[in-house]
Order: structure tokens, then sequence, then C-alpha cells
């Protein structure tokens, strides 16, 4: 198992294994992150790989942070993991607010703008902060595989918030958000 042709090392720094089993899964998933890019003709809409892109890195980055906390911050506290892993934004996130020029355009009298910026810190707070805390206390206790489960529901909820904003769901993206929930069991299978 040492070889090309064995289960490859997941990350180095995480001595985990996979077989074949997980990374055909990855790639049944990733197939139905791509399906909805197919139109009719059956070429791939380029436009939208872009996005595509975002969902990718999101999802690595979110394995990534499952398994350095499972790994590496088992004995620290959900609330002091959600605290330091918000913390380290402050910079980051200043730096795009100052690029952007959120900084310059500061009025509270505009409705459009305090509208946008209360939704953001709620949603920063209550969808991110609070969410990331209860994550971490459910790792905690059940574990990084079971943890990784409310991946199921995340679909499920994105569909909720387009149906809700008015956005059209199609028979594609439907059939994409089952062939990825096929590949997320195949992987934790």
């Amino acid at each position: 198992s040492s070889g090309p042709i064995g289960p490859i090392r997941l990350l180095i720094f995480f001595k985990q294994k996979n077989g074949w089993t997980k990374w055909l899964g990855v790639l049944i998933g990733f197939m139905g992150m791509i399906l909805p890019t197919i139109n009719q003709i059956g070429t791939v809409e380029i436009g939208y790989f872009s996005f595509y892109l975002m969902v990718l890195t999101a999802t690595v980055l979110y394995g990534l942070n499952t398994n350095v906390v499972h790994q590496y911050l088992q004995d620290a506290t959900p609330t002091n993991v959600a605290t330091i892993a918000f913390a380290s934004l402050v910079i980051p996130t200043s730096l795009i607010l100052a690029a952007t020029g959120f900084f310059n355009n500061l009025d509270v009298t505009n409705t459009i703008w305090l509208k946008a910026t209360v939704a953001s810190i709620f949603l920063g707070i209550g969808g991110t902060c609070i969410a990331s805390v209860i994550f971490y206390m459910l790792m905690k206790k059940a574990g990084p595989i079971f943890a990784s489960t409310v991946t199921y529901g995340i679909p499920f909820v994105a569909i909720f918030w387009g149906v809700l904003s008015g956005e059209t769901i199609t028979t594609i993206q439907i059939a994409g958000m089952v062939v990825i929930l096929v590949g997320v069991r195949v992987v934790n299978r």
C-alpha cells in the first residue's frame, strides 16, 4: 500500500488512508456538482465555472477544517475553536472591506446599505459563528464523520432559501443534488 496504486494518504499531516470507495464517492459528488452546468445540447456552460470553483474550494476547506479540528484541537472547547477561527478573519476581512471601498461608503441613512450590513452581520454571527460552535460541539461528542453528515442537509437548506428568494429550481439542479448526496453516501460508507 505504499506505491501510487495503493491507498493514498489524505494529507501527510492527517495520516489517514483512503480506499478507492472514498475517492469514488468524491468523484461522484464532483460529477453531481458539474451536472447542472450541462445544457440541453450536452456542452458545458463555461460562464458558471467560476461559481463551481467557489463551491469546490469551500468543500475542500470544509474538509480541511474538520480534519484539522479533529486531529489537532480535540482538547480545545468548541467556543475557543470558533473564537480563534473568527478572530483570525478580522485582518483579511478588514483588508477586503477597505479594498472594496466599504469604509468610504459608511452611510447609516442609506436603507439599502444599512439592510445589507445588518444582514451580513446577522449571517456572520447567526449563520456562521453560532453554527460553527454547534458543529464543533457535535464533532467533539460524536466524532468528525458523524458531524460531517450535516452536509446531507445543506442542499435542502440551499433549495429552501432559493425558493424563498424566488429562484427557479430546475430538474437538472435537483438531479445534481441527488448525485452529490449519493457521492457523500459512498464516501461515508
